[in-house]
């Protein structure tokens, strides 16, 4: 497995517990999307055949943002066009994305209107992807959790566990 290079979409596993829908479950369709668009924002790297170094990094499409319509988006995930323009909007509202509907020219001349570019916005995909709020520092920039010293994630509630009172093996039939 250490030989395959896999490249492609990578999803961060504080997405699954930051992008939600409003049952609090994971918004599916909105994290696949978003790391499509971060794939195509992360720089592609160029390096020279024989050293193996990087020569430079470039940009992955033309234009200034990158440039996708909602039917590419749904033919290439599988999901319905209304599926994507919906994860979308929940995207641009929760600050992640921005959305911009474009006239551009195409090679002929012919002037093509509502083309969509869309932006990420790096500093609140840094925010739902580095979760900070459950470290607590002492002044000298060391995280401190517990009374060792020691962060525990065993006494974090999960999101998805409910606060209810649990059936108990002890019942009548």
């Amino acid at each position: 497995i250490t030989k395959l290079n896999i490249t492609g979409n990578v999803i961060p596993n504080a997405w699954w517990t930051r992008i939600t829908m409003q049952n609090g479950k994971p918004d599916c369709n909105a994290v696949v999307l978003l790391s499509e668009i971060v794939y195509w924002y992360r720089a592609k790297i160029v390096r020279d055949e024989a050293s193996g170094c990087t020569i430079s990094s470039e940009k992955r499409f033309k234009s200034d943002k990158l440039q996708r319509s909602y039917q590419s988006l749904a033919d290439q995930f599988g999901f319905t066009k209304r599926q994507v323009q919906e994860a979308m909007y929940r995207l641009r509202d929760a600050g992640l994305i921005t959305l911009e509907l474009r006239t551009v020219n195409i090679g002929t001349g012919m002037p093509v209107s509502n083309v969509l570019f869309i932006e990420p916005n790096p500093e609140k995909i840094e925010q739902i992807t580095y979760v900070t709020d459950a470290v607590n520092t002492n002044g000298n920039g060391d995280s401190c959790g517990s009374a060792s010293g020691e962060l525990s994630l065993y006494n974090v509630r999960p999101s998805h566990v409910s606060t209810c009172t649990p059936i108990t093996p002890e019942r009548e039939t």
